[in-house]
Order: C-alpha cells, then sequence, then structure tokens
C-alpha cells in the first residue's frame, strides 16, 4: 500500500503533576522532533489555561441553591476550584513542522493527556508511545495510528469516504 505519512492520536491517563509542567511538555515536543528526524519550522508554542473561575462558582451556587450540592456536578465544581487555587490548570502546546504538525493538550485536573502528531512521511510512532510513556508516567492509554493514503484519492473521482473510530 502506498500511502502518504502518518498520523498518530494518543488519549492516555498520566502524572498530574508531569501533566501540570509546561516544560515538561516543551522538552518532550523538542525530543520528539528529534527522534522522528522531523524539522520544527518555529519553537513550540504552550499555553497555560489558568481558566477563570467565576463561571464554576456560580455554577457551583447555583447546584446548591437547587438542592444538588451532593451531585456528581458539583463534586466535579469543587474537585476542579481546588485543583485551580493550587495552580493546576492543563495545557496546550502546538509545534509546526515542516512535514506537519504536533499537538497536545493536557487535563492535570482529571489526569488526562491527548496527543496529536501528523506528518506526511512515516515514522516510528511505536518510539513517540515509548517516550510519552516514560514522559509522563502513562498508566492507561488509547492509541490510534492512521496511514494516509492520500494517494488513493486520485482514484476515487467523486466520491466521499467517512470512517468512524
Amino acid at each position: 500500500m502506498q500511502y502518504n505519512g502518518l498520523h498518530y492520536i494518543l488519549d492516555a491517563i498520566g502524572s498530574p503533576e508531569l501533566l501540570n509542567d509546561t516544560n515538561v511538555t516543551l522538552a518532550f515536543i523538542n525530543k520528539a522532533v528529534e527522534l522522528l528526524d522531523m524539522t520544527l519550522i518555529v519553537a513550540p508554542y504552550c499555553v497555560a489555561f489558568p481558566m477563570a473561575t467565576s463561571e464554576m462558582h456560580r455554577s457551583l451556587q447555583s447546584l446548591e441553591e437547587e438542592g444538588l450540592g451532593n451531585s456528581k456536578t458539583a463534586d466535579l465544581l469543587r474537585k476542579s476550584l481546588s485543583y485551580r487555587s493550587e495552580g493546576v490548570y492543563g495545557h496546550t502546546a502546538i509545534a509546526v513542522i515542516a512535514e506537519s504538525h504536533i499537538a497536545i493538550h493536557t487535563f492535570p485536573e482529571s489526569g488526562l493527556i491527548q496527543v496529536d502528531i501528523s506528518s506526511c512521511k512515516s515514522f516510528p510512532w511505536n518510539f513517540v508511545s515509548d517516550l510519552l510513556v516514560e514522559t509522563y508516567s502513562l498508566t492507561t492509554r488509547r492509541e490510534y495510528v492512521i496511514n494516509r493514503d492520500l494517494y488513493e484519492l486520485e482514484n476515487m473521482k467523486n466520491t466521499s469516504s467517512l470512517t468512524v473510530l
């Protein structure tokens, strides 16, 4: 099969402390780019999310006024507000590489990470997987590897295809 590149997607659970550290994510991107022999066009861009808590407080207050102070939603809001007070925000990092992109979203309050690496060339995704496990102390992960067969499009002629994973 002839294809044009690879798309690697990860949803995982890891260390909240590591997922909260933007320096860990930036170091991962730089290591991955080197490991995969890709070309970083500009330095990775990372944005932390110090979300405003006022809306969260209003929502929690509304739930409590409606007698839903013991609901799962209220508990989640309390947990999130506690994390926010401790400086746990999560972040998004994006790197534009000559081959395509790397995007990472962290949610340390729930220990979650999402990674998306797309490239117009094939790459050893298992190396990336190992590096992610090592970097973020991942305990559980779900990975998708998609071969991008763009040349096949030329033979499809006025048709469409959808695959839902």
